[in-house]
């Protein structure tokens, strides 16, 4: 009823396999992607601004000046996202990518 599979089935399936996992790792963690999201957020930052409409990422507020100089530095990040989470009530979660994007917008 089911027939064996033959070395050449093996090869195809094993061919296909790595095409197709190859192109969606590589589509999934290609480099250039940090820089056109970075070049499409200052497109959406312009038209936001020519509209007059003001937006605030963070629902919770700025970040303290305690807070900045905690997160300046690599050893004191955690010390930051806590005392984040006890100035504006926020999760640690909300807290810890508060803390990452000023971060990676610092850097």
């Amino acid at each position: 009823m089911f027939g064996m599979l033959q070395f050449w089935d093996f090869f195809w399936i094993w061919i296909i396999v790595l095409i197709a996992g190859g192109t969606a790792a590589y589509s999934t963690f290609r480099p250039s992607d940090k820089d056109r999201l970075r070049r499409l957020e200052a497109k959406v930052d312009l038209l936001l601004k020519s509209i007059n409409v003001n937006y605030h990422p963070s629902t919770s507020g700025e970040l303290s000046e305690e807070v900045m100089s905690l997160a300046d530095d690599a050893e004191t990040k955690l010390l930051a996202i806590h005392l984040y989470q006890q100035q504006t009530g926020a999760s640690f979660t909300e807290a810890r990518v508060t803390i990452e994007d000023y971060i990676a917008r610092r850097g």
